[in-house]
């Protein structure tokens, strides 16, 4: 009896730490590229964890399989979306961000190879999305306590997230039938420039984001502002085509700089050479 109640015991308390480890995982969990590039270069890789438009000069981005290298991966139009987890710089000074691509589906001008889960692209190529981070930044120090506004109400058709007030970008939607009844936990009060309010909803069965407190079904709101500025200008998109040089890349510069370096190592040595003659010629004469 008291053996059982150990091996009960024990594995109880293995069941207790594995429930822990695996909720504190779930709660931290980011999002890592596939491929051996990053396994073998974590050191080197910096996490960014944003959103970004492709923007190349050419109207489109090529995408590589890792940094430096010549083999494409796909090619996109300017202005999609992706999210961007780490950036790599090499010695080259050539810095380049890797693309979560699953699931995307390109369109029919678009290339994209099969089973491909993410890969790389020369930063200067991206375009920094203004995001819910940024909205909160800037306004929230105007932001008001949560007064219970939408407590108790009651949804007819679905509830709607969006990104933040004016991104015009809706993140997810919960059906009337999916809530059970149950009421979001909503946290900070926000009015907009034309007198809407906003509350955020961190949590509700698998989506969060925004929802207007004044309209908060409507999945086509009228407002006389959009979303927050992007960081540079955008290229105009235009159909992948023809061919494009990859990016000098880090190898390229480095058999520049091995290359000047032996240079300047044969002349020295010749050099050297030149002085060791004279001096043996005077001490001859």
């Amino acid at each position: 009896m008291k053996r059982r109640w150990k091996c009960m015991t024990v594995l109880g308390a293995v069941l207790i730490f594995w429930a822990s480890v695996s909720f504190t995982a779930s709660a931290d969990v980011i999002w890592e590229p596939s491929g051996d590039f990053y396994m073998e270069n974590l050191d080197e890789c910096e996490y960014d964890g944003r959103d970004y438009l492709t923007n190349g000069k050419e109207g489109f981005v090529v995408v590589y399989e890792k940094p430096g290298d010549s083999k494409e991966v796909a090619r996109i139009k300017n202005g999609k979306r992706f999210y961007v987890g780490f950036t790599y710089k090499g010695r080259g000074g050539v810095t380049w961000a890797v693309l979560n691509l699953w699931g995307y589906e390109p369109e029919a001008e678009e290339s994209l190879e099969p089973d491909v889960r993410d890969g790389w692209v020369v930063f200067e190529n991206l375009a920094q999305v203004y995001m819910e981070e940024d909205f909160r930044a800037e306004h929230e120090s105007g932001f008001a306590d949560y007064q219970g506004e939408l407590d108790g109400y009651e949804i007819k058709k679905e509830l709607i997230f969006w990104d933040y007030p004016g991104s015009g970008r809706i993140t997810g939607r919960v059906e009337e039938y999916f809530s059970g009844g149950d009421s979001p936990v909503y946290q900070d009060l926000y009015t907009d420039p034309d007198g809407n309010r906003w509350t955020y909803v961190g949590y509700y069965y698998g989506e969060e984001g925004w929802v207007c407190v004044d309209d908060p079904e409507n999945g086509e709101l009228s407002l006389s502002y959009g979303p927050g500025a992007i960081d540079r200008e955008l290229y105009p998109a235009k159909k992948p085509e023809g061919e494009v040089m990859p990016p000098k890349t880090n190898a390229a510069v480095m058999a520049g700089t091995g290359a000047a370096v032996l240079l300047v190592v044969v002349v020295t040595a010749l050099l050297i050479a030149v002085l060791f003659r004279k001096n043996d010629k005077n001490k001859g004469e």
